[in-house]
């Protein structure tokens, strides 16, 4: 496959990809016979769709809001886009479908969406397909300014794997306490939704494992570094760390900061 393709499940401008591979991809795209109509390799996925010319115009124009690519500070509370796209996602005919998260949604299907939420346009999301809820949530995450988990938590979550358990839970439990207060409810409802996917893994064939492959790059990035392979081994196991461990989300949202830690035991 291409490498565009991992496009839609993290930037790849985050992504220390080596050279070699760059020229390969492009001579594979410069074959392509729908080079032409699909660029970036993602006509039926639901992954990034690069900020084209009509996509400047837009940002220009009145009403034209900017919900994907803007930032969480801008509110106080959990956007309306994660809110939907986690419940529709939650209803059971779309909870259970095999591959959610991992397989791509549609392309066109998910540039609409994003233009309705941009735009202020009202939207009844049961009208798509699961997949490109999933995507067009993934993309939300993906495109924020300022990344769900913080620039500041980089550091900590790309060396996960270095820490022992305890250490972990320590961790775990300040860097949640650290971040602002909407990021924290927006992490909170993701990670209670995707250990609800979980559940249904003998159906939907999504593990925590399998999430956090598609799941973490979209929620952590540094400001100023390449992503390394490694970081995003570490990225990812921080992310099923937290889908496995929903009792780190039992203190009141609204205290998350000064709210006593949780003393039951979580999963290593």
């Amino acid at each position: 496959r291409r490498v565009a393709i991992t496009a839609g499940h993290v930037m790849l401008d985050r992504l220390d990809i080596p050279s070699e591979v760059k020229v390969h991809d492009k001579n594979l795209r410069a074959r392509s016979v729908d080079n032409m109509t699909n660029t970036t390799g993602l006509a039926n996925c639901g992954g990034k769709f690069d900020q084209g010319l009509s996509d400047i115009h837009a940002f220009s124009q009145p009403g034209y809001m900017r919900v994907f690519g803007g930032t969480l500070l801008d509110t106080d509370e959990v956007p309306q886009v994660i809110s939907d796209c986690i419940d529709l996602l939650s209803l059971n005919k779309n909870i259970t479908e095999e591959g959610l998260f991992r397989r791509c949604g549609n392309a066109t299907e998910l540039k609409a969406i994003k233009e309705c939420y941009n735009t202020g346009q009202s939207i009844d999301l049961d009208n798509y397909c699961p997949h490109t809820i999933a995507a067009a949530l993934k993309t939300y995450l993906r495109e924020l300014s300022i990344p769900l988990l913080t620039f500041e938590a980089y550091p900590t979550i790309s060396s996960w794997n270095e820490f022992t358990a305890e250490t972990q839970l320590l961790l775990s439990k300040k860097l949640l306490e650290s971040i602002p207060p909407v990021h924290y409810c927006c992490v909170r409802a993701l990670m209670l939704f995707l250990n609800k996917v979980v559940s249904s893994s003998s159906q939907n064939l999504m593990t925590s494992q399998n999430l956090s492959i598609v799941i973490g790059p979209n929620l952590t990035w540094s400001r100023h570094t390449i992503t390394t392979l490694a970081d995003i081994n570490n990225i990812n196991s921080f992310t099923q760390y937290l889908i496995d461990n929903p009792v780190l989300f039992e203190r009141e949202t609204n205290n998350h900061v000064s709210g006593g830690a949780p003393t039951a035991s979580v999963t290593s």
